[in-house]
């Protein structure tokens, strides 16, 4: 079946992928892709590479001289295993993968299923040639069409995440909370914790760091200077705001602002509801910022999603899409085993 598929995909047209090198190019086509996030960006894709030892390789599929998508993956060797991911698991990105042409909501459908043969056809074949035992590529939220995928032979699981609607009142998005955490929140609005904005990635890394080894886990992103570099090198869409008690930061938070918001890393100190008022202080930046959503990154652990789901978001849907070979499974069960 994937061999009729491929032969079908190449039958009559002038169809590639090339790796690309402008990245005025690469951003302008993000830019005007609905799919396009700030995770794509040419400029924060560099400082996941450069963080994660993994190899950036920028995409472009064409159909005849038109650049269709991107395709934005990294390699990287762990163990024998050639891995190929978008986004790699180890740089902590909810989204990423497959930047389809702006066009593409507006085409009909058989133009559009055509050019999802062509996609998923050249990134088998890519796939191929680059010698990958593991691949995973998370797409983008909204972005449902997966069935071309699976049909080459991709495996295609949902994974969740939240969306708060800024677009009314800022008194109606409070009033939607649950009435548990609002009253909590109003208690934590009169306890004198102040503002502060664009410091305060070192407490976020180390707040980040006890939380997740509390619950015997490791943190899966590459260290503090990874935060920091996302921080200092693309100041204008990664930001961090933090809370302070005084003078110590008792709660922080990392937001991206691109064509939405994103809540994306958080924590603070285990007491009293600072994360609900750091939350809170984000929701009103956001919205006076001209924001129209507020992403809660994150839907797919039950007790976060507990807590999450208090300040009345919206559900939002995007896949995983993976394939792996005998080598990568065997690789993964051992890893499983170990990590027990």
């Amino acid at each position: 079946m994937v061999r009729d598929i491929v032969a079908t995909a190449r039958e009559g047209s002038i169809m590639g992928i090339e790796i690309l090198k402008d990245p005025d190019q690469w951003n302008r086509f993000v830019d005007e892709s609905p799919y396009g996030e700030i995770f794509h960006r040419w400029d924060l894709c560099r400082i996941v590479e450069a963080h994660t030892g993994s190899r950036f390789l920028p995409y472009g599929i064409t159909k005849g001289d038109q650049l269709i998508a991107l395709l934005p993956l990294f390699t990287r060797k762990v163990r024998g295993v050639m891995m190929v991911s978008s986004p790699p698991q180890w740089a902590g990105i909810p989204h990423m993968g497959l930047v389809i042409l702006g066009s593409f909501d507006t085409l009909k459908q058989d133009r559009k299923e055509r050019y999802l043969e062509i996609i998923g056809t050249e990134l088998a074949r890519e796939l191929d040639s680059l010698g990958s035992d593991y691949f995973s590529m998370v797409l983008p939220a909204g972005f449902k069409d997966v069935r071309f995928f699976q049909w080459l032979g991709f495996e295609a699981v949902p994974v969740y995440s939240y969306s708060i609607d800024l677009t009314p009142s800022l008194d109606e998005i409070f009033d939607s909370f649950k009435g548990q955490r609002k009253t909590r929140l109003r208690s934590t609005l009169r306890s004198g914790y102040s503002v502060r904005r664009g410091t305060g990635v070192s407490e976020l890394y180390r707040m980040m760091k006890t939380t997740i080894e509390e619950q015997g886990r490791s943190l899966s992103i590459p260290g503090e200077e990874y935060l920091q570099a996302l921080s200092r090198d693309v100041p204008a869409h990664v930001q961090v705001t933090s809370l302070l008690d005084g003078e110590r930061v008792v709660a922080a938070c990392m937001v991206t602002k691109y064509k939405d918001a994103k809540l994306w890393h958080w924590a603070g100190e285990h007491k009293g509801n600072v994360t609900d008022l750091l939350i809170w202080q984000i929701i009103q930046d956001a919205k006076e910022e001209g924001f129209r959503s507020l992403e809660l990154v994150g839907a797919n652990t039950r007790h976060l999603s507990l807590y999450k789901n208090q300040f009345n978001p919206s559900l939002i849907t995007s896949f995983i899409i993976s394939r792996k070979n005998w080598l990568a499974r065997t690789a993964e069960a051992v890893y499983r085993m170990m990590r027990k």
